[in-house]
């Protein structure tokens, strides 16, 4: 074919642009690629799940700490033991008081009659409660030593109820003894000598048993 003439010539032309239209178009339908045949699986019953456990919290170990006394509570605790230690003080010397005067009462009042034990009785119960007084006041001193600042009070405290009970008791002895003694030399005359066996024979006139009291009345008066 000759291209070289006018028809030819478009022709040519025609058949290019439909060649380029071929190739601008669209592509052509390409059909889906097969996928192969899968078996459905059997259906199966869901099984019940376990029952859920509560989840427990760790138990958080608690420390104790030693936490210092508030100051508060320091000068509180103080407070008391320094009324307490008076109180210990004030005890001590009313026990002690009790103790030398009850036994200088009772060893004066002793009478040279029918019942010369009457008013002596009575001062001898003083002197014994005077003792029991001081027992208190010891305990009380001793537990202001632990709790009283400063400790000052609290030691005279208990030095007095452990010491001035003694000393009162050898005071009022020796004093009372002084005052029997010059009774019996009113009542009695020259023979008033030896006072200890004329107190036992008052005791042994008065229906009491002389022998608990014989160590301590040897003692006192002597032998």
């Amino acid at each position: 074919m000759v291209f070289g003439m006018p028809g030819h010539e478009e022709e040519r032309r025609r058949l290019v642009r439909r060649a380029e239209d071929q190739l601008s178009g669209p592509t052509p339908y390409q059909s889906p690629v097969p996928q192969p045949f899968t078996q459905p699986q059997p259906f199966t019953q869901p099984q019940p799940s376990a029952q859920l456990q509560p989840i427990t919290q760790p138990r958080a170990v608690t420390r104790i700490e030693r936490r210092p006394p508030a100051p508060g509570s320091v000068r509180g605790s103080a407070r008391r033991g320094q009324w307490l230690s008076w109180s210990a003080l004030l005890l001590g010397l009313l026990g002690t008081g009790m103790v030398g005067v009850g036994l200088y009462a009772a060893l004066a009042a002793i009478q040279f009659s029918a019942h010369p034990f009457a008013e002596a009785s009575t001062w001898g119960s003083v002197a014994t409660f005077g003792l029991v007084i001081s027992l208190l006041a010891v305990l009380g001193a001793v537990i202001a030593l632990f709790v009283a600042r400063p400790k000052l009070v609290a030691t005279v405290a208990l030095l007095l109820a452990l010491i001035g009970p003694w000393i009162a008791a050898i005071v009022g002895a020796k004093l009372g003894a002084d005052a029997f003694g010059a009774h019996a030399n009113q009542a009695l005359g020259d023979s008033a000598d030896n006072l200890g066996d004329i107190l036992i024979a008052l005791m042994t006139t008065a229906g009491v048993d002389p022998e608990p009291y014989r160590q301590l009345i040897e003692i006192v008066f002597g032998r």
